[in-house]
């Protein structure tokens, strides 16, 4: 951003410009790019919140907030980059966050941009903002993003602000209806999800924080905000905090079933280690390739007080087991299409390529588990993505690949059901 200082901006968008600019110039994971930007003394914790919130927000809406801007101008392409940016951030402020006042959201857009490019622009800003300003709830409404006329594909990315490429695939492998209400959940704020402990009463949490509680099922919430006393629950491991939805796929595979031990090959931070641990499933081993993703279990380990063997592998090559797994968990990595809404920053870096990668990552997985696996023993494997060919259709090449394998469970999430979020999980046993 040599051409604007970001200084010339009210301290909480200066940090989301910069977290933005950072995550779609310089490839950076808007939250790793966010956390680096908060990282000053001087914001209040108010303005931590509205940091995120625009930073978030933002990425999540960028193509209709960046509509409701090219709008009103005649040669956006003509204009400096990051003069854009802070246009689009300004316009997402005044779309979506109604509690800011209008004259206050220019204001700032305008006084900033003033003091990097002088009056010219700042007069271009202030008439656009303006403009946006005027629509009201017409800048909610479907038919002001349909005035040109645009085919169904270009209203679809317009609006719901994801990539074509998506769009298309959506439409193909489900359907206009089931693909619009995928890209509703995109675009829409991630419900909190949380896991009550074994120490953890859930249905007295529930009843306490009922105003937030959005769905309940055994011991998984979700809820729409925090509450008061949360770090204190998080920190005392009464707690953690999971994706509702992923707790769904993970107990609908029913785990107190699987044969044990379980190798949890692609563990991540131990999110459903710790979960299958929490239901009773023993023994339990963890494994990851990156040794920042371990030391984040071992931190959960220290805070929920559980031990779990850890250890650094790649999931596409065999550790020296003295006792095979009975079960072997591949949370594998994917295309993260189901949980847009929480990680939104992913549409704009995924590829059709990088599909293609990791689908061959995916089989790599899956034959070495195959290889491991004794007979009777079961692949349990998770995505976090809404794509055929990383779910259904690689379970089945897997299948046809090994006549010996059986599917026992398989689920897939509801469009209402995970709140926005949507994940693939199957179990397969090997006879």
């Amino acid at each position: 951003m040599k051409s604007f200082s970001s200084d010339s901006l009210p301290l909480a968008r200066q940090v989301a410009l910069q977290a933005i600019y950072r995550c779609l110039y310089k490839h950076q994971d808007l939250q790793f790019a966010l956390d680096q930007a908060l990282d000053t003394p001087r914001l209040s914790h108010r303005d931590k919140g509205l940091a995120t919130e625009l930073a978030y927000g933002y990425v999540r809406n960028k193509t209709r907030s960046d509509f409701l801007v090219t709008f009103f101008l005649r040669s956006p392409d003509k204009l400096p980059r990051v003069f854009m940016l802070v246009l689009g951030m300004a316009a997402y402020e005044l779309a979506f966050l109604d509690r800011i006042p209008a004259y206050a959201t220019v204001d700032w857009a305008v006084q900033g941009i003033k003091l990097s490019w002088g009056k010219r622009l700042a007069g271009v800003a202030n008439a656009v903002l303006r403009r946006i300003g005027d629509l009201g709830p017409a800048v909610h409404e479907p038919d002001w993003y349909r005035q040109d006329d645009p085919d169904t594909v270009t209203f679809l990315t317009r609006y719901y602000s994801c990539p074509e490429w998506i769009v298309r695939l959506w439409l193909e492998s489900y359907g206009m209806d089931t693909a619009c209400e995928v890209l509703e959940g995109s675009i829409a704020r991630p419900a909190l999800g949380l896991r009550c402990g074994p120490d953890m009463d859930p249905e007295s949490l529930a009843l306490e924080v009922q105003d937030l509680l959005l769905a309940r099922c055994g011991r998984s919430l979700a809820l729409q905000q925090s509450f008061d006393h949360l770090d204190e629950l998080l920190r005392q491991g009464q707690v953690s905090r999971q994706s509702y939805a992923a707790q769904m796929a993970l107990s609908a595979l029913e785990p107190l079933s699987w044969p044990t031990p379980i190798w949890d090959a692609c563990c991540g931070r131990g999110g459903k280690s710790m979960a299958l641990l929490e239901q009773g499933c023993f023994p339990v081993w963890a494994s990851d390739l990156h040794t920042g993703r371990l030391a984040g279990m071992q931190q959960e380990c220290r805070r929920t007080g559980r031990r779990i063997p850890l250890f650094r592998a790649s999931a596409k090559e065999t550790p020296p087991f003295r006792t095979p797994p009975g079960t072997i968990l591949l949370d594998v990595p994917c295309s993260g299409l189901g949980v847009l809404a929480r990680r939104p920053d992913s549409k704009w870096k995924r590829t059709p390529r990088d599909v293609s990668a990791l689908m061959a990552t995916q089989k790599a997985i899956l034959e070495n588990a195959w290889n491991v696996l004794p007979t009777g023993g079961v692949i349990a494997y998770i995505t976090c993505t809404l794509n055929p060919a990383e779910n259904q259709d690689q379970i089945a090449r897997l299948c046809k690949r090994h006549r010996n394998a059986t599917i026992v469970r398989e689920y897939a999430t509801k469009s209402r059901e995970g709140l926005g979020e949507f994940f693939y999980a199957v179990t397969v046993r090997k006879a």
